[in-house]
C-alpha cells in the first residue's frame, strides 16, 4: 500500500492571519477528511500529517 500523495495550495484569505495562506489534502481528499494549514507549504504538510496521525 502507497501513502497517499499530498496536494497543496496556496490561497491566502483576506484576512491579517498568515496562519491559513497555505492548505495541504491528500489525493484523495472527500469533505470532511482532515485538511492541514500553515504560514508555510511545509508547516501545512506538518499540521495534515499530525492529524492524520492522530485519527
Amino acid at each position: 500500500m502507497t501513502a497517499p500523495k499530498i496536494i497543496t495550495k496556496y490561497d491566502p484569505p483576506s484576512i491579517p492571519v498568515r496562519a491559513f495562506d497555505w492548505s495541504a489534502v491528500t489525493d484523495d481528499y472527500e469533505p470532511g477528511h482532515p485538511i492541514g494549514y500553515g504560514y508555510t507549504e511545509a508547516q501545512a504538510i506538518e499540521d495534515l500529517q499530525q492529524l492524520l496521525e492522530d485519527a
